[in-house]
């Protein structure tokens, strides 16, 4: 009964941070919209901006991930905060705070105007005059990549293996740094930040399905079986 219950636990953090991390790639859905954005010049939050078209599909998209991950995430740590070492616990606590964050800076604080093709939201961004509701975006955007940052590099460390580490968690975490710092470089540029973006967010998503799997209570693990030792 007891394993029963954990596989049905397991299968439910699965297809809920799975289920959120397909979500969290709706922007995609830009490809086949007339948006009216480029893909290289432009921020995906601006697919969320107000006055927007389209973008109660994009707010949609990211309100459902950041719900889902944010339950998988509660979910995983109940049913594993007594197995997990105390650094996966605080990742579990890192994921569900992203998971907040996407639902604050999509649904709640979404930009005001499009930067990228609205002149007048450029300017008055340069100047500073936009409202705190920008700001509040910007700074629930910078918590939400930071938070997902500890998340991986947490859950990159294998717990009983004396600090070896997860390659594909610690691949993907060193690729979402390099274009998080490649779009902080290209911020004022007027191309490629908004491709790089979407890129650092495309990697983000193959972590999320990562860790899907990994956070799942009964979870094989791909340890070697501890040496018993002679008898």
């Amino acid at each position: 009964m007891a394993a029963r219950s954990g596989a049905r636990g397991g299968n439910q953090v699965f297809l809920l941070l799975t289920a959120g991390a397909v979500l969290y790639s709706a922007w995609i859905t830009e490809f086949f919209l007339p948006t009216r954005l480029s893909p290289l010049d432009s921020f995906i939050c601006e697919l969320e901006a107000v006055g927007r078209p389209f973008r109660h599909i994009f707010v949609a998209g990211d309100t459902a991930s950041g719900i889902l991950i944010t339950a998988g995430s509660v979910l995983a740590f109940t049913r594993r905060k007594d197995v997990l070492p105390c650094w996966h616990r605080l990742g579990l606590v890192s994921l569900a705070a992203f998971g907040l964050t996407l639902i604050g800076f999509s649904a709640i604080f979404p930009m005001e105007c499009a930067p990228s093709i609205d002149t007048a939201c450029r300017s008055a961004e340069a100047r500073g005059e936009l409202s705190g509701q920008t700001g509040a975006h910007f700074t629930l955007s910078a918590l939400s990549d930071t938070f997902f940052m500890v998340t991986l590099g947490t859950w990159s460390f294998r717990p009983s293996s004396r600090g070896r580490l997860d390659i594909r968690l610690t691949t993907v975490l060193a690729v979402n740094v390099v274009l998080v710092v490649a779009v902080a470089v290209l911020l004022d540029a007027p191309h490629w930040h908004g491709l790089l973006q979407r890129a650092q967010v495309a990697t983000a998503t193959i972590g999320m399905c990562v860790l899907a799997r990994r956070a799942c209570p009964g979870a094989p693990s791909r340890e070697a079986p501890a040496d018993p030792g002679p008898s």
